[in-house]
């Protein structure tokens, strides 16, 4: 969330800001035009409450001396004494509900305004001014092209479709065999990866209402999420949103930052409207696995543990020997609670195009602010910078090493990065014959 204090000083600002990400400047006129409603509710309730506690106390001092509370009243004795305190109490009472609307109406577009771009953020609102900063790996190849990994899987008796859709419909997967092993091996490269630098956590794949709003999901995505139909639980559209909550309404001493933190989780989006080729295979799941990265940080130390945040994250995909290039995400591409990040894609030769499989995302104090998670300070207590990156996509890195490792016999050579993970000693792995 916005920092409300730079929203009602400083609208020129925001207004500008957020044009840059696309935003309405009208949205931010109206969120400032219901700010100064709620203040301004909230003054005339603390002046009548004020008032009240006022009155309340001369009456106590003057019934103390005996004196009648029929003369408390400037325009004489009235034939109902305590008509005064009950006239108080009814008119804090409409001064409290004017303000919970107030605030109400105020909040609700308050939290769907997304975070300011930060300085250096590349200007633009299309996918083709995000700025490639570098390329790493191999080489992409300049001629040929590679099966795509749905053939291969299924060649291989790795993939099943028909059955995950008799299960669960379009959007799931079941995986057999070494291709259930590969992706297994993903998701234990990437902790033992990361093991010496981050905590590893295991954490609901189930979490409330207000950790989805704590994290940015919440109002802003709410038709690509799954809610259980009995009660107030999220699955998960990512672990960013488990790694934040833990830490809701928390007060970190300075000392204890940073806090590092790892998770591996299954994901869980509706991903609406997803069709034709780019949703065919491990592209775009309604369930899906990936290692997510966390960083709870000071304020001033936040840009250097987004580059190191972008350094872990990079190092898989240079172990894995994939082509992979770095994005700088222009400002109308941004993740929604996101000032700054970087995008990580990898190219798939049977695809033949790039795939996302990574965003590295400063959040800065936004979701600190959403989910109250401040640090002490000298100069008094602050809210924390958050960081978070999807360092090992497995489900999507699975479909990638299909296509890239591919050899002419049809199976599937694995950068030696994953061979321990695989229970076998060659790299060459193939078709199983398991029950069909």
């Amino acid at each position: 969330m916005l920092d409300s204090r730079t929203l009602l000083k400083n609208p020129e600002l925001v207004t500008g800001r957020l044009i840059a990400r696309g935003v309405d400047a009208a949205a931010v006129d109206r969120t400032v035009a219901a700010l100064t409603r709620s203040r301004d509710a909230l003054r005339r309730l603390e002046e009548a409450r004020g008032q009240a506690r006022i009155r309340a106390r001369q009456r106590g001092s003057q019934l103390s001396r005996g004196v009648r509370e029929d003369a408390l009243s400037t325009e004489g004795p009235r034939s109902d004494p305590k008509s005064e305190p009950k006239s108080e109490r009814e008119r804090v009472s409409q001064l409290e509900q004017a303000h919970q609307q107030a605030e109400e109406d105020y909040l609700s577009l308050m939290l769907a305004l997304p975070n300011l771009p930060a300085a250096g953020t590349p200007p633009g609102l299309e996918e083709a001014q995000n700025v490639v900063l570098r390329e790493g790996g191999p080489p992409v190849p300049q001629a040929g092209s590679a099966d795509r990994h749905w053939d291969t899987a299924t060649a291989l008796n790795w993939w099943d479709p028909g059955r995950a859709a008799k299960m669960s419909g379009a959007g799931f997967t079941v995986l057999r065999g070494d291709g259930a092993r590969l992706l297994r091996a993903l998701v234990s490269f990437g902790l033992d990866l990361h093991r010496p630098t981050y905590e590893e956590l295991l954490l609901p794949h189930f979490v409330r209402e207000e950790a989805m709003f704590g994290s940015g999901h919440l109002p802003k995505f709410g038709d690509g999420v799954y809610r259980m139909a009995d009660g107030d639980l999220y699955a998960v559209p990512t672990g960013e949103v488990s790694l934040t909550a833990m830490h809701r309404d928390e007060l970190f001493a300075e000392a204890d930052l940073p806090r590092l933190s790892m998770l591996h989780t299954a994901c869980f989006r509706k991903e609406a409207g997803s069709a034709g080729a780019d949703a065919r295979g491990m592209q775009r799941l309604h369930e899906y696995h990936q290692i997510e990265l966390s960083r709870i940080v000071t304020p001033e130390t936040s840009e250097e543990h987004f580059r190191a945040l972008l350094a872990d994250s990079e190092r898989a995909l240079q172990l894995l020997q994939l082509p992979y290039r770095v994005l700088d995400v222009c400002s109308g591409r941004l993740p929604f609670a996101a000032a700054r990040a970087c995008r990580l894609d990898v190219y798939a030769l049977g695809l033949q195009r790039w795939l996302p499989v990574s965003t590295v995302a400063l959040f800065t104090d936004f979701q600190a602010r959403r989910s109250r998670i401040r640090t002490r300070t000298a100069a008094g207590n602050v809210f924390v910078h958050t960081l978070n990156a999807s360092a090992v996509a497995a489900s999507r890195l699975w479909a990638v090493l299909i296509e890239n490792c591919r050899e002419d016999d049809g199976t599937i050579r694995l950068p030696p990065c994953l061979h321990p993970y695989m229970g076998k000693e060659r790299a060459l792995i193939g078709a199983e014959t398991g029950a069909q």
